[in-house]
């Protein structure tokens, strides 16, 4: 079941396991213990979640009917952030925010039995119109918790406002190459001496892993597509027209512009991206992370970009009109993007970034270099759990001095989570904070994580198969349980 094998496969399996004194049940058989199976991992899942905390993290996405998951993230008795996939469904019913809502209601207060709303510390997800409906519904029932929307997502859409029209074409070429032919794949290695890049429409930043080795590569693509023509691969006509694109001078010099300034433009925000991601305690990041992006917008530097300008434009100072003009036109490429980062993060999401900011309170280091003081701790008025009264700034500020006092030579490098650990009894109320810190993720990747299991579980043979079957066999991978 963990394999995503389907129950009818065990007809093929039986003989050759038979043949080694393997008795092999009968499929149907099986089939009528995937409901004790699923009834006992939701009895396990709520046993785990039972009077703590948690967060939820939800998306979904569309296989035949519309497929959802939910995620829930809490704190265990020894301090360790733990994530558990709690539902994997199929709606018949079309994921509107009204659905999306009433899902996550059944599942929170139904399905896994939690008594108190204020316990629900945050929801993340992406920024769907069809998720922004199902919060403001959601707001009024949970009231101590934050909506987060996916730093991570947004992120990636910097990427795609990029505006490369020359390199988007040529990279359309470029990947139908390589997608549909392992034939191809080889001669790329055999030229190269490396694998080309894989591909994947729903990973992040995926396009721009395969420019940054085209960007590596650059010197070796005559001879690839040589070889490729050489060995009659032309998917659709894509290698000629990819040559054609590299024999024309003014094509294949806005080429390189674009190719180089979406390369340097394009790592921050990628970095970033897969930093924000993670399961970890990731809240006391998201500050500096999205800070180090701003600054690159103001600041921004540009090795490959100003290399290529170099080379066609001349080195000579002061800077030829060509070389103005080809760095110019990186700049406007990459502009678009930097532009929708500043309207959105900088300012759609500014009060969730400032949410995060505040994070840094609880990271000792930074605690001692900011001044933490009674005054500073009032920008976590933010936070809903304190405007509840959940936890007080009085008694954060009754306990900063001890606080204060135990960051004293914290180094920079010094594991978060196991100095608040070890401090949880002399400082509970900060203990409290940090823990509810963590459960806010800026990142509904752990969502995204469910549909690539489903994915690589379920093939198109299997799309028909049982709705508990799917959703039991996705909750023990995703948890790893073993039967």
């Amino acid at each position: 079941m963990k394999c995503g094998l389907s129950l009818n496969s065990l007809n093929v399996f039986a003989p050759f396991l038979e043949k080694y004194a393997q008795r092999v049940p009968d499929a149907s058989h099986l089939r009528q213990l995937i409901p004790i199976i699923q009834a006992q991992e939701l009895e396990r899942v709520k046993k785990a979640l039972q009077g703590r905390s948690i967060s939820i993290i939800f998306d979904g996405t569309t296989r035949v009917c519309e497929a959802f998951a939910v995620v829930a993230r809490y704190i265990d008795e020894e301090s360790n952030i733990r994530q558990m996939l709690v539902a994997m469904s199929m709606i018949d019913d079309q994921l509107i925010g009204v659905t999306t809502a009433r899902e996550i209601y059944k599942i929170i207060m139904v399905k896994l039995g939690i008594e108190d709303e204020d316990n629900i510390a945050a929801f993340m997800r992406d920024r769907a119109s069809v998720n922004d409906v199902a919060m403001d519904r959601l707001s009024g029932d949970f009231q101590c918790s934050e909506d987060i929307k996916c730093f991570s997502h947004t992120l990636d859409h910097v990427g795609d406002k990029f505006k490369c029209e020359t390199l988007t074409r040529f990279w359309g070429k470029w990947l139908n190459l390589f997608s549909h032919s392992r034939r191809a794949k080889k001669i790329f290695n055999q030229v190269v001496g490396v694998s080309v890049k894989s591909y994947s429409a729903t990973r992040w930043w995926s396009k721009y892993e395969w420019f940054e080795q085209l960007m590596r590569v650059w010197g070796d693509v005559i001879k690839i597509l040589d070889e490729l023509k050489a060995a009659s691969i032309n998917e659709a006509g894509s290698a000629v027209e990819a040559y054609q694109m590299l024999t024309d001078i003014h094509t294949v010099s806005k080429l390189r512009v674009e190719l180089a300034a979406v390369v340097d433009g394009a790592q921050p925000f990628l970095k970033a991206c897969y930093s924000l991601e993670g399961d970890g305690p990731q809240a006391f990041e998201v500050y500096d992370e999205i800070k180090k992006c701003e600054h690159f917008i103001a600041n921004p530097h540009f090795p490959n970009l100003s290399a290529i300008c170099a080379e066609l434009g001349g080195t000579q100072l002061p800077r030829s009109t060509e070389y103005i003009r080809l760095y110019h036109l990186g700049e406007d490429c990459v502009r678009p993007g930097f532009e929708y980062f500043t309207a959105t993060i900088m300012g759609k999401l500014r009060p969730q970034l400032d949410l995060f900011k505040a994070a840094r309170y609880l990271v000792p280091c930074r605690a001692v270099e900011l001044g933490l003081n009674a005054t500073l701790l009032d920008e976590l008025k933010i936070m809903k759990v304190i405007q509840r009264g959940k936890i007080s700034i009085h008694s954060l500020v009754q306990e900063l001095p001890q606080y204060l006092a135990a960051c004293d030579g914290i180094s920079l490098s010094a594991n978060v989570t196991i100095f608040w650990k070890e401090r949880a009894t002399l400082l509970p109320n900060f203990y409290a904070l940090f823990c509810w810190y963590c459960l806010i993720q800026p990142s509904s990747a752990a969502a995204e994580r469910v549909f690539s299991l489903l994915n690589n579980m379920f093939n198109e043979q299997q799309l028909h198969a049982l709705q508990d079957y799917v959703e039991t066999a996705v909750m023990l991978r995703y948890n790893n349980v073993t039967l």
